[in-house]
């Protein structure tokens, strides 16, 4: 799966010179996308995704289920999830900005049993002050799978 080139342009520049960690990396497809990135690491539970992430040209490909294992240390995380998984990844990664992503049913479709997961997170974090909150929805909607974004960053 290739990630939209509006959304590589709205991530690059939290990649810049930076070490972008893509949790879920399958074969490093959107870590083949960014360009200006100090270095890139894909993390995915699947070996031979790891192989051809390395063949793809990713400097670092390591291979864990980032529910059990520990997370390798980035500057930035990216994470293409269901909103369901956004606190759990959150409460692992003590530092760094990380970015969701996710499908439009996954964000509050009524006929979603995690419907409204999203907002709940949004709502219990944003007044936090040790990290800086972002939250993109609008932007996105003409992505047709990708219809939010949410950017934190942790101090």
């Amino acid at each position: 799966m290739n990630t939209p080139k509006q959304l590589i342009k709205y991530i690059e520049p939290y990649a810049e010179n930076k070490v972008v960690c893509d949790l879920g990396a399958h074969q490093g497809e959107f870590l083949s996308q960014l360009k200006n990135c100090k270095s890139r690491i894909a993390f995915d539970k699947s070996e031979d995704n790891c192989k051809k992430a390395l063949e793809r040209g990713i400097e670092q490909a390591m291979f864990g289920d980032y529910y059990k294992d520990p997370i390798p240390k980035a500057d930035v995380y990216y994470v293409y999830t269901h909103s369901y998984d956004v606190g759990r990844v959150y409460k692992k990664i003590k530092k760094g900005t990380i970015i969701f992503t996710g499908p439009k049913e996954h964000f509050d479709e009524p006929a979603n049993k995690f419907r409204g997961e999203v907002p709940k997170f949004i709502r219990k974090h944003q007044s936090r002050k040790d990290i800086k909150f972002k939250s993109e929805t609008k932007e996105h909607k003409k992505l047709n799978n990708y219809i939010w974004t949410i950017v934190v960053i942790k101090k």
